[in-house]
């Protein structure tokens, strides 16, 4: 089973859905907000307007009708993986496996660009070497002081601040 797609597509052919889905994502993932200060505000003014634009999608994966997991993909300028999250009670099921896999079919490429702060480092350590992802970066302070963020597959592209 493939995880459903929050996408234009989805805008277009079926609104309320689209309204419905984004809607559960966005509350699910403002979870992680505490970790990426600005969390919210790039949700708002970047995720929610690519999806419409096609320059993101939305994954979401449940399990016996329950929300296992979701994850932000970013089509335009880079195949990136943005965001990736299993809930609680479907960690160690395999459901991040198949989210990752879900995201390589829509991303076209089996080595997504991603980013990690350190201290989330040794949750993904495991399907990271699963699935042959390489150290391309890593930033000081980029989202968080006294934190560094390690990318995977490639580097980051910098706002002209930093």
């Amino acid at each position: 089973m493939q995880s459903t797609v929050i996408d234009q597509h989805l805008a277009i052919s079926d609104p309320e859905r689209f309204v419905v889905l984004s809607a559960l994502a966005k509350r699910e993932l403002e979870s992680v907000s505490g970790l990426y200060p600005g969390f919210t505000h790039w949700y708002q003014t970047k995720v929610e307007p690519g999806l419409i634009s096609g320059q993101r999608k939305i994954l979401v994966r449940a399990v016996r009708g329950c929300l296992a997991g979701l994850a932000v993909l970013k089509i335009a300028e880079e195949r990136k993986l943005c965001c990736l999250r299993v809930m609680p009670e479907f960690q160690g099921s395999g459901v991040g496996v198949r989210l990752f896999k879900d995201a390589f079919e829509e991303l076209k490429t089996e080595h997504p660009l991603l980013s990690v702060a350190d201290a989330r480092l040794p949750i993904f350590d495991k399907v990271f070497d699963y699935f042959g992802f390489q150290i391309g970066g890593v930033y000081v302070d980029m989202y968080r002081a006294n934190s560094k963020e390690y990318s995977f597959n490639g580097t980051l592209l910098l706002p002209a601040s930093q």
